[in-house]
C-alpha cells in the first residue's frame, strides 16, 4: 500500500520537512493527513494502513551507541557473525518469502568435527582461533546474499537463498573442501580441521 514514489524528506536550514509526492494513500503526521509538514523528534509518520514510522533525531554518538547495542544482541562476539537469535528470526522471514514467491531455500548446518579434541589439546584460546578461522572460510565460500551465522558452540548455520537440494549439496561440498584444504593455527602446532 506504499506508492513507488510516496514522500520526499528534505533536511535544510528550516528543519526536516516531509512532502507527499502525490502518493495513492497519502502521508499522515501524528494522525493528520498532510501535503507538507515539518518533522520533529518523536512524531509518527504513517504512509499506509500498516506502515508507521517514528522519527528519531540523535547525535552521532547516540547512533553509534544504538548500533553497538543492536550488534551485541544479534552478533556472536567471537566470530562477528550473526548469532542464533538473529538467524532464527531471519530464517522465519526467508522461509515465508520463499513460500510466498515459490522459491527454494536450503539450510546448511556446518559442524566442526572433533572440536572437543581441539579444545582439550589446545585449550580454549586455540579452539576459539579455529572457530574464527573456520567462520572466515565459510563466509568467504558463501554468496553475499546468503546468511552465515554461528548457531552453537561449534556449529554454523547458512541460509542459502534460491538454492534447491542439488545446489545446496554443491555448496556443502565446496565448504567441506575449503575447510579441509587449510591448516589452522592454534598457537602451538598448525592442525587440520574437517567439518560435517
Amino acid at each position: 500500500n506504499v506508492s513507488r514514489r510516496h514522500a520526499l524528506i528534505e533536511i535544510g536550514k528550516d528543519g526536516v520537512m516531509i512532502t507527499d509526492v502525490e502518493s495513492k494513500n497519502g502521508v499522515y503526521v501524528n494522525g493528520v493527513q498532510v501535503a507538507r509538514a515539518e518533522l520533529f523528534d518523536g512524531v509518527q509518520v504513517q504512509i499506509s494502513t500498516d506502515t508507521v514510522l517514528r522519527v528519531r533525531f540523535q547525535t552521532p554518538a547516540e547512533t553509534l551507541l544504538f548500533e553497538q547495542l543492536a550488534m551485541s544482541v544479534t552478533r556472536d562476539e567471537l566470530t562477528g557473525l550473526p548469532n542464533r537469535r538473529y538467524i532464527s528470526e531471519r530464517l522465519a522471514q526467508e522461509l515465508s518469502f520463499g513460500r510466498r514467491h515459490r522459491l527454494p531455500i536450503s539450510i546448511a548446518l556446518i559442524d566442526i568435527d572433533d572440536f572437543r579434541k581441539v579444545n582439550d589439546a589446545d585449550g580454549r584460546e586455540g579452539a576459539d582461533r579455529v572457530m574464527q578461522e573456520v567462520a572466515k572460510v565459510v563466509r568467504s565460500t558463501t554468496r553475499l546474499e546468503d546468511v552465515v551465522a554461528r548457531y552453537a558452540g561449534d556449529e554454523l548455520l547458512v541460509i542459502l537463498k534460491g538454492c534447491d537440494a542439488d545446489a545446496a549439496t554443491t555448496y556443502a561440498e565446496r565448504v567441506l573442501a575449503a575447510v579441509r584444504g587449510r591448516t589452522y593455527d592454534t598457537g602451538d602446532v598448525p592442525i587440520r580441521v574437517t567439518v560435517t
